[in-house]
């Protein structure tokens, strides 16, 4: 697997059920990686990204032993908080400059997670 540019903490943060729930995921945090990684970000603006997405993977992983009880909601805390986060961080660096271009990544992240979404319905809870 390639190694992702901004997200690789989070990707080695995330609690997996199974190897084929890492797959999805990483495809997910590929596809969000290389939308950041096109805007080229500053520094101190993906720092700002950085923190939120820690916080989504935090409570995530805050599921533990509940996972199993919580399961379908645990699955999707990611691909679904962390979309918003980095919808909202493309729209904060939208500018008269990359307007085009940050609504087509602004689109490829929200498809990322549809398609992460849709392949996550595969994955039982049973799966470990």
């Amino acid at each position: 697997m390639k190694k992702l540019i901004y997200l690789s903490k989070i990707e080695n943060d995330t609690l997996y059920l199974s190897e084929e729930h890492k797959v999805i995921m990483f495809r997910y945090y590929e596809r969000l990686d290389a939308a950041i990684d096109s805007l080229a970000p500053t520094k101190e603006a993906y720092l700002l990204l950085d923190d939120i997405c820690k916080v989504v993977v935090d409570y995530s992983n805050s599921f533990g032993e509940e996972r199993d009880e919580f399961f379908y909601e645990w699955i999707r805390v990611i691909p679904t908080n962390l979309t918003y986060a980095v919808g909202g961080f493309i729209a904060g660096l939208r500018n008269s400059n990359n307007s085009e271009l940050c609504n087509i990544y602004y689109s490829e992240v929200f498809k990322a997670a549809s398609d992460c979404l849709m392949a996550l319905n595969i994955v039982k809870p049973d799966d470990e």
